[in-house]
This record gives C-alpha cells, structure tokens and sequence, in this order.
C-alpha cells in the first residue's frame, strides 16, 4: 500500500465472535465501539466496519467472508465495494 493516503489514515474494523449465543450480535457491537476507540486513540479513521459473527475461526473449511474480503484488498488497499483503506484495526 502506498503513502497517497491523507491523515487520518483510514482503517477497517474488523470483528468476529464465534459464538454468539444470544443471536443479538453484541459480541462483534462491543467489539466494533473498542476498535473506533483505538483507531481515535491512534488518529486513525474506521472507514468501514467489517463483521463475522457467530462464524469459528479453528473450524476448518469455514469461511469468513468479511475476513476473505480484507484480505483480497489489503494488496491494493482498496475493499471490493472501492473503499479505500490503509490497515485493520480489530
């Protein structure tokens, strides 16, 4: 990713629970508010915020759609919906 970014650097969130008994998704909610705190803290600005929730991480051949969709931008730097941004916070 290049430095053509202004401050301040735009980021993702990203949260994920694996288990989200209550089916209300506060789990990735409380996640997402401690993520939009740090980035503030850092002068960073959450651009999007990206979610998986109820969805294992250790489970094999699960897939997590939110995390596939950071990973294919983080070459480029730029999410599939053209969000532009420059890390994760998560």
């Amino acid at each position: 990713m290049g430095s053509n970014f202004t401050s301040p650097r735009p980021v993702v969130s990203y949260a994920r629970i694996s288990d989200d008994t209550e089916d209300d998704a506060h789990g990735v909610r409380n996640q997402h508010r401690t993520n939009r705190r740090t980035a503030e803290r850092l002068g960073w600005q959450v651009v999007k915020e990206i979610t998986d929730n109820d969805i294992s991480a250790s489970k094999a051949n699960t897939r997590r759609e939110g995390f596939q969709e950071i990973v294919v931008g983080l070459p480029t730097g730029m999410l599939g919906d053209g969000t532009r941004f420059e890390g994760v916070v998560s």
